[in-house]
């Protein structure tokens, strides 16, 4: 590995950590006590840090963002996904390219949408559960299939 990409790969992570410290000071977080994916990707649906200030919203009105609860994590990744061109009647292969720009995998895309196609074929679904309730069986379901 040439120093050039070192550096790069190093710049990133800086970049990642003061984002992070930014997101935590401003929302009275400890730092520390922030669980993170290896690649320092946080919350229930993983964001990189230094997409939280550009897409991370207060779902609860709380006046904080915090995304390890549902409300906070939920809304943030539809601000993500609307402002990443996600609308309504927009075609299959534009709602792939949308999740992909959230998550690059082709299979990610394609279990979202199959998901999001089970839940719209359930109206008990819809009526049942909360907006929590869904988003909590949304990530066990894809605990035991990604585990």
């Amino acid at each position: 590995m040439d120093t050039e990409e070192n550096g790069s790969k190093a710049d990133w992570a800086y970049d990642e950590l003061k984002a992070l410290l930014k997101y935590s000071f401003a929302n009275g977080i400890d730092p520390l006590h922030i669980k993170g994916s290896i690649y320092g990707a946080i919350g229930l649906c993983q964001f990189m840090p230094s997409n939280i200030a550009k897409r991370a919203v207060d779902g609860d009105g709380d006046g904080k963002i915090d995304l390890f609860i549902a409300a906070d994590a939920v809304a943030s990744l539809s601000n993500y996904l609307k402002k990443s061109g996600w609308k309504d009647g927009i075609a299959l292969d534009t709602q792939i390219k949308v999740l992909r720009s959230y998550n690059a995998m082709y299979i990610y895309a394609r279990t979202i949408l199959a998901l999001a196609e089970t839940i719209r074929r359930i109206p008990a679904l819809k009526a049942t559960f909360t907006q929590k309730a869904i988003c909590s069986h949304f990530l066990a379901t894809l605990q035991v299939r990604h585990p």
